[in-house]
Formats: structure tokens, sequence, C-alpha cells
């Protein structure tokens, strides 16, 4: 009887563990170039990204991913509109973005190496800066914020490490686009990031 015990709970731990293994978390952090596209290019300088995330292992190496990129954009206006009747340049426009992803990995049999595709959607807001003059002859700086949904699609290429660290190194390159106009054209860019994935 204490055999049959003893074997009934290392078959419910086995399947406890199968069970988190195919639920499991995962934080990923990388650094790397945003670069504009388009109209969008000619108001942005390419600058330093940083991203984010959470993401949940689901069936048949499938992945939902939460996403953060909050970055700051070079940037230069290039036409005058109603907010102001000065040309703002080199100076600095921030870009958020908080989305979710849904994607796949793609294994190679035994080998370290992996690659994933996914397709995504979220949340935008862009802040473009504005001068201002104010009575007394005092200019100052406003920001004019475009919110909106974007849309996102990406590849990722990954290496399984032995390190207990750095589980995971990948690098990662995407597509954004949203329908808000900035300067005359839609908010569109790619990104090219270098980073890190590890259990939590």
């Amino acid at each position: 009887m204490k055999t049959k015990f003893i074997l009934l709970a290392i078959g419910i731990l086995y399947y406890q563990s199968g069970m988190a293994q195919k639920e499991k978390f995962y934080f990923t952090t990388s650094v790397g170039v945003i670069k504009g596209l388009s109209n969008f290019a000619t108001v942005t300088k390419p600058s330093i990204g940083f991203n984010s995330a959470i993401e949940m292992n689901l069936k048949r190496h499938f992945y939902l991913q939460g996403t953060l990129d909050f970055n700051s954009l070079k940037y230069n206006q290039k036409q005058v509109d109603a907010t102001s009747e000065y040309i703002f340049q080199d100076t600095n426009s921030s870009l958020l973005l908080i989305g979710m992803n849904v994607g796949k990995n793609i294994t190679f049999s035994d080998s370290p190496f992996f690659t994933s595709f996914y397709i995504g959607t979220g949340f935008l807001n862009n802040s473009e800066p504005r001068v201002v003059r104010q009575i007394n002859h005092i200019v100052s700086q406003k920001n004019i914020s475009h919110k909106s949904i974007f849309g996102r699609g990406g590849l990722r290429m990954g290496y399984q490490t032995k390190s207990k660290i750095l589980q995971t190194l990948y690098m990662d390159t995407s597509y954004w686009t949203s329908p808000t106009q900035v300067q005359g054209g839609n908010i569109q860019g790619i990104s090219f990031f270098i980073g890190t994935r590890y259990g939590i």
C-alpha cells in the first residue's frame, strides 16, 4: 500500500511538472535600433530602442507575449502646423508601444537553435514636441500626443544556452505600422533587437 502511494505521488508530481512546463512563463529584455520608414523616416532618425516582454508558452509551440516598448526618437519637424509658428528640430520624440503578440516557436530537432514568427497589435502613443511663444518673449515647449492602435509582425532567431542566467539569446526583427498621421505620413518603422529570455 505504501509503495502504491509513493508511485501515485511520483506520477502526480511528474504530471504537474509536465503541465508547468507547457505553461511556463518567460521574461524577455532586449536593446537595439528603431528606424522609421517612409515619411516617418524624414522626421525621425534611427535611435536606440528598448523592449521588455512577458511570454507564456501554449500548446504546439505557440506562445502569447505581452510587450512594452518605451523609446525616445531623434526628431526633426518638417512642416509648420496650427499649434506653433516655429519649426522645431534636433530634439526628441517619445514613442510608446504596448502590445500583445501571438507566435509560434519552430525548433530544429536536438539543435539549441530555434526560430519564431509572430503577429500582434496594441496601443501606440507618439509625442511630437513643439515650441510655443508666450507673453514677455518667453518661449516654452509643449508636446502633441498621438494615440492610436498599431499592428506588428516579426521574426525571432534564438539560441538556448546552458547558462542559468542567460538562458536564451535571440535576435528579433519586426515591422510595425499605425494609421496615425505625423507630419503628413503614417507612423511606421522597423526594429532590430538583441536580447535574452529566461524563465520566471
